[in-house]
């Protein structure tokens, strides 16, 4: 809201919202209450269009370069710009832009907005108790989605770092501040706050303070902005490198604004997270913290160090994705037999938990796709329990022909191995249902049918699975898997888009090994034997409405998006 009546001062356009009001499903989702409860009737009269514009909530940010003159030229809406984005602004977006005045300008606009009396009452307190503690720094201990739930399973995902505040680390900044006589105030949603400041002996204490102890009972509304204000109001907020939450109070007051990284050194960080380390936490924050430490020595490439903290993080909570990145780290470094024994030493129970390091249950729909790639790249009759888990990838993921090449591989390997015996058969028993006339059996040849078949399916895939895997099957597929719920609209342009850059990655990826190996090239889909029925797969919903969306983005400046509505509207119809 304050970047959109920022850009609208600078313009000469008209500043209005719309308040995305979202339900507590449980204590780790994002909570945004009815715009009723936070802004008089006089304000949301003026400046609320919530219920006279509809768009979606976190679609496109600001796609503008140049100077404020021509902002309202290229507008994309009928109304003029929707302003989504929840960073600073910059000279990245706008080429006159001023980064002093926009941030005196914030302050104005904070102001004068129009809260209702809760709101202004709950402000006014968090005020009374800044001037009240005097000079303090503030850390926002961020963590809380990152660690125990929307985001646990994504660790190794880009950006989760930047929305970490590791304990360890934590608790040598405060120790920084405290020796240089400065009172610190702590935030968090969950109980680092806490953890942090018992660390520290009575004495010291008496300069910790705690955010949440406060106020008594007080509502999320009033935690909320009674949180943000004394956070505001502090002399200095030190927070992770992306923090929504952090940019905003360094803007309403004008307090200095600094990350992790500005405040302590790298180096500071490993000596502070290898010194605390034995120091209890709880398993979701410990694990997180040995995630951070990996990605502090990523760089260096110290594949048994890296292994290592793998290993002590798959401990502490047993999150599949360690073992994922652990192994993705030995393929990566050619350590195939170590990666093979590794597996093997899994018990039966594992090898099955371990897919869900590849496939964690999050609310961007996200995979590991480098991970699983590697291990489809890996599968050969060399590492049996490589290839096994690709098999089990692969039936993840439905290429039921990909599962049964990779594990004949691991028969092939061990033939009597009771553990790849049984799964074989389970992917017989999937191919029968999936697709029966894959195993109907010659009458004057018994297994000749089925053999070329496998031959074929082991050497090429299908043509079903080819179209499966091309940019319009995969984005129908996550269209209609994000519109079943309110939380699925919002994540799909980032789901989207995700799969648009990886897609992109694959075809480079693919180009560069047939230019390596022209033999490893995929004959044309037409000679597929089941080309003639892979065909239907191009006129279901899926693969219509993915072709749509790719139509849409490249004619979006002409109405694209509103045509991709038409369509679906026709698809539906």
């Amino acid at each position: 809201m304050l970047n959109a009546m920022y850009i609208a001062k600078k313009t000469g356009a008209k500043f209005g919202f719309i308040w995305d009001e979202r339900e507590l499903h449980d204590k780790n989702d994002v909570f945004v209450d009815n715009q009723d409860n936070i802004f008089d009737s006089k304000y949301l009269k003026e400046y609320s269009y919530t219920n006279s514009i509809k768009v979606d909530y976190c679609d496109n940010r600001i796609n503008y370069i140049g100077d404020y003159s021509n902002f309202l030229k290229n507008s994309p809406w009928r109304f003029g710009w929707k302003i989504a984005d929840n960073k600073w602004l910059n000279n990245l977006i706008f080429t006159d832009f001023n980064l002093e005045d926009y941030r005196i300008e914030c302050q104005k606009f904070w102001e004068n907005i129009g809260w209702n009396a809760d709101i202004k009452s709950i402000i006014s307190q968090a005020i009374i108790k800044s001037e009240e503690l005097g000079s303090y720094v503030a850390l926002h201990l961020r963590n809380g989605d990152v660690v125990s739930h929307a985001l646990k399973g994504v660790l190794f995902t880009e950006g989760v770092r930047n929305r970490l505040f590791p304990i360890e680390i934590a608790i040598g900044i405060v120790e920084k501040f405290l020796n240089n006589q400065q009172k610190v105030v702590l935030f968090s949603p969950d109980q680092s706050a806490k953890i942090v400041r018992d660390k520290f002996d009575s004495i010291k204490q008496k300069n910790i303070i705690l955010a949440q102890d406060l106020m008594i009972n007080p509502t999320y509304n009033q935690q909320l902005f009674f949180d943000l204000v004394l956070m505001a109001k502090s002399k200095e907020i030190i927070s992770p490198s992306f923090s929504t939450y952090a940019l905003c109070a360094g803007l309403i007051y004008g307090s200095k604004l600094s990350t992790i990284d500005e405040t302590i050194t790298r180096q500071e960080q490993l000596y502070l997270l290898n010194k605390y380390q034995n120091y209890y936490t709880t398993p979701e924050l410990k694990s997180a913290s040995y995630f951070y430490w990996y990605k502090l020595l990523e760089k260096e490439n110290n594949v048994d160090e890296l292994i290592k903290i793998c290993e002590l993080g798959f401990i502490e909570d047993n999150n599949f994705v360690f073992m994922v990145r652990k192994f993705e780290l030995l393929l990566n470094n050619q350590k195939f037999k170590e990666c093979d024994e590794a597996i093997k030493k899994l018990s039966s129970k594992d090898k099955i938990n371990v897919i869900s390091g590849f496939f964690p249950k999050n609310i961007y729909n996200i995979s590991y796709k480098t991970s699983i790639d590697i291990f489809i790249t890996t599968a050969s009759i060399k590492y049996p329990y490589i290839s096994y888990i690709a098999s089990k990838i692969s039936v993840f993921q439905k290429d039921l022909n990909n599962a049964l090449k990779f594990i004949n591989y691991s028969l092939n390997a061990i033939p009597d191995n009771e553990e790849f015996i049984a799964f074989k058969n389970e992917i017989k028993t999937l191919i029968k249902k999936a697709n029966p006339q894959q195993v109907q059996i010659n009458i004057k040849d018994p297994n000749k049918q089925e053999r070329n078949l496998e031959e074929f399916a082991l050497q090429y895939g299908t043509a079903k699975s080819r179209i499966h895997n091309q940019l319009s099957y995969k984005l129908g597929q996550a269209m209609i898997a994000n519109s079943k719920s309110i939380w699925g609209y919002i994540r799909m342009p980032y789901v989207l888009s995700y799969i648009k850059d990886m897609h992109k990655k694959e075809q480079i990826a693919y180009n560069e090994k047939i230019k390596a190996n022209p033999s490893l090239k995929l004959p044309p889909i037409e000679s597929y034997p089941d080309y003639k029925e892979a065909l239907k797969e191009k006129e279901c919903l899926t693969y219509k409405l993915g072709e749509a969306m790719i139509e849409a983005s490249k004619n979006w400046y002409k109405g694209g998006y509103i045509k991709l509505l038409l369509d679906i509207k026709k698809m539906k119809g």
